[in-house]
């Protein structure tokens, strides 16, 4: 993701960096940008 930056970073990228699944960031987070808030 850091390679990307944020703003081309796909869900996809953040999960699986994270080691979750898509479904299990969506429980979380409404979209991408709700986790950069939160950090």
């Amino acid at each position: 993701m850091i390679k990307k930056g944020f703003a081309q970073a796909s869900v996809r990228d953040i999960a699986d960096a994270a080691g979750f699944s898509q479904g299990a960031f969506y429980s979380n987070f409404p979209d991408k940008e709700a986790i950069l808030l939160e950090l």
